[in-house]
This record gives C-alpha cells, structure tokens and sequence, in this order.
C-alpha cells in the first residue's frame, strides 16, 4: 500500500540522525511509504542569493523506478507552494528523472563543469599568448569598483534564476573568501575601468581554483590571457601543479575561455527550472 503524506517539517518524520544529515530541508516535506516502509522524500531548500526559487531534493530509500509516485509527491507540494518557482539539480542523468522533467515540463537552463587541470595542460593549450615573464602585478586591492564588476557577471550567470537583494559587505564576504590577492588579475584602463579581470581562490596546498572573470571585448581578453600564462608560471614556481573550475554553460566568459578543456567532461551538474506560470 501506498501512502504519501504531507509534513510540517522533517522533524516530524523521526528519522534517524544519520538521515536527517542527507535530507537538506527548510520547510514542508512529502514522504512516501510502502507497506509501512519509508522509500523516498521530496524536501526543499532555499538560497538566499536567489530568492524566486527553491531547490528541490529527492532522496531515495530503496530501489526506486516509480515516476508517477514522484510526480504525486511533487503534486502535493505544489498544492501547498502554487506560487513558488522550482529548481531541480541533478548530478546524473537517469531514466526516472528524465520522466518526472519532461511530466512537469522542467527545461534545463544550466550545465556545471568542474574539472581539474594540470597548469602544464593549460599552458600549452594557451603558449600562443605572450607570456609576460617579467610581468609582476601588484598586490590586487578589492574595492567597491570591483566588487560591484564581479557581482554584475555573476548577475549575468543567473538571469534565468535571478538574484535578490544582496548589500556589498555580504557580497564582500562572499568574495573575499579564500581569494588569492597576490595572483588573481584585474586590468584597468587609463580612466581607471575595469576592463578585464580572472580571480583566483586558494584551494589545497598544491591547488588553486579559478574564480569569476571578465573581458570587456577581445583585445581585453588577450591582454588578460596574456597575464593569466605568466601567473600561471609563477604558481608552478611556487608549487602549484593544477586548478579547479566551477564552469557554468551560463557564464560566457568562463565558458569562451574554457569550454576546450571540456570537450571530453561529463557535467557534474544539470540544473533545471519550472515556473509557476
């Protein structure tokens, strides 16, 4: 027998610790039993940064190939939520999930790749541009011009699932996170513009992740892929062997500079969307 019900909250489901931790949650939950026993979930969770929307989590208990009870569970929760915009992240694609997309009409609106790059890779793809050897930047300083640079391409990114309202020190913390200070590039012009820039984050001891970046036209991004090779000869310098990316297939910047390397990349994530409307 089936029996899918509707909960204020996870709490009200006693699970077991363990689970609670891989059921993220922030408000309603449908479960789904059979027989008594608990097969699947529906939670939600929300991001602050992108308020329209909430993200829906499927966890599965046992063997699971039933899409119409996943679409009854997500009934229910749209019956409490009319108004709400979802977003579903997937990081394989299956059959099942294939069904409930196309049964509730989600359209995909994002590819992620993170791939793992040996400098030596990226510097052959890239030993065309000049590097600049003798190229030593200063100390980069994170002021409110760069800021709000970097907070309009992540805009860019997410216009599909739009930000709210975040304030600078917010963004500012977000930003500042791990950045790297001596090795990110920011390239101004002569009335001071920002006109490029590529960010880098510290990561592991012999790692670096690259972060969010802009190139106003394509001269800008020669001269910025002309300093990225000579920074990425000072970070084999000083011993690091790799960087990591977070590609999104929304992030023209990132996604031009980058997309070669991922000609042989499986996704390791595909978010979609439903409206409301």
């Amino acid at each position: 027998m089936v029996n899918i019900t509707m909960h204020d909250n996870i709490k009200d489901l006693d699970l077991d610790q363990n689970l609670n931790g891989i059921c993220p949650s922030t408000g309603m939950v449908v479960s789904c039993k059979i027989n008594d026993k608990l097969i699947a979930l529906l939670t939600y969770t929300k991001n602050n940064f992108h308020p329209h929307s909430i993200i829906l989590h499927f966890t599965f208990f046992r063997d699971f190939n039933d899409s119409e009870i996943m679409n009854t569970m997500f009934n229910k929760l749209k019956a409490k939520l009319p108004t709400s915009n979802y977003i579903l992240k997937l990081e394989t694609q299956s059959r099942i999930y294939n069904k409930f997309i196309s049964n509730n009409n989600f359209a995909e609106i994002r590819k992620t790749y993170e791939p793992d790059i040996s400098i030596t890779t990226i510097i052959n793809y890239f030993k065309s541009y000049d590097s600049q050897h003798n190229y030593h930047p200063s100390k980069l300083t994170l002021n409110n011009n760069l800021l709000t640079k970097v907070f309009d391409v992540y805009k860019s990114t997410h216009r599909v699932n739009p930000l709210g309202n975040i304030d600078l020190n917010t963004w500012r913390n977000t930003v500042s996170k791990d950045l790297d200070l001596n090795h990110s590039i920011v390239i101004y012009n002569e009335r001071n513009k920002i006109t490029a820039f590529l960010l880098i984050f510290d990561y592991l001891e012999d790692k670096k992740e690259v972060g969010w970046i802009y190139f106003e036209n394509d001269s800008m991004k020669t001269q910025l892929l002309n300093q990225f090779v000579s920074m990425l000869y000072r970070l084999q310098e000083s011993g690091i062997t790799s960087l990591c990316f977070e590609i999104d297939t929304t992030d023209l910047y990132s996604y031009e500079l980058f997309s070669p390397f991922l000609i042989n990349e499986a996704p390791s994530l595909i978010t979609y969307k439903k409206t409301h409307k």
